[in-house]
């Protein structure tokens, strides 16, 4: 499992709308049942409130203030070890030619632990036929875009040789302006992956 929590900008700080509470458990299992036949057929599936919109509103206030100091941590690092330190905390995008957009590391601090805990509460009967309890989390970090960034071109965040899924987690509303995730229908085989290595 990967799971990004994302649309969180720097400068637009925006907070989430309150989604559609599932207010009893057969609300929940026809949601669930109805987003497990989505994920199947189209590769993807939208999940409302995954993550309580109070719990995301405290990791996007964790994530600016971590987000600084680790800026800050980096530029007073020395020549020698300022890569190794840049690493600790940001991977570069493969899709990526400028750095207008970034993917920040995660540590599993209790905000984090908070949010994931939900989203599993949340998501993991959904998940779990797919990927078992075995399952592990292989990546954590959060998607922070500028203004004005570029749009990545069209790319899978997931191989086919395994069976992985990506979860996004918007942290604040997100508009067209900062650059939101697209994903396309039934593109979940070898055929489609191979066009876009092409």
């Amino acid at each position: 499992l990967k799971l990004s929590f994302v649309a969180k900008s720097r400068t637009e700080s925006k907070e989430l709308r309150p989604a559609t509470i599932r207010s009893t458990v057969q609300e929940f299992k026809e949601a669930t049942a109805d987003a497990a036949q989505q994920l199947e057929q189209l590769g993807f599936c939208f999940w409302r409130q995954g993550v309580s919109m109070d719990c995301c509103q405290r990791l996007a206030r964790y994530v600016d203030e971590a987000l600084l100091a680790a800026e800050a941590e980096v530029a007073a690092a020395d020549q020698e070890t300022r890569y190794a330190r840049h690493r600790t905390y940001f991977r570069r995008l493969a899709h990526a030619t400028r750095q207008d957009r970034i993917e920040f590391t995660l540590p599993m601090v209790p905000v984090v632990v908070d949010a994931l805990k939900e989203m599993v509460a949340s998501v993991g009967g959904l998940l779990e036929p797919f990927v078992s309890r075995s399952g592990r989390l292989v990546d954590l970090s959060c998607m922070i875009s500028d203004p004005g960034c570029e749009f990545q071109p069209l790319h899978a965040d997931t191989s086919m040789e395994r069976v992985k899924f990506t979860v996004f987690v918007a942290l604040q509303d997100v508009t067209k302006e900062m650059g939101p995730t697209f994903l396309c229908p039934e593109t979940h085989n070898f055929e489609s992956h191979a066009a876009l290595d092409v």
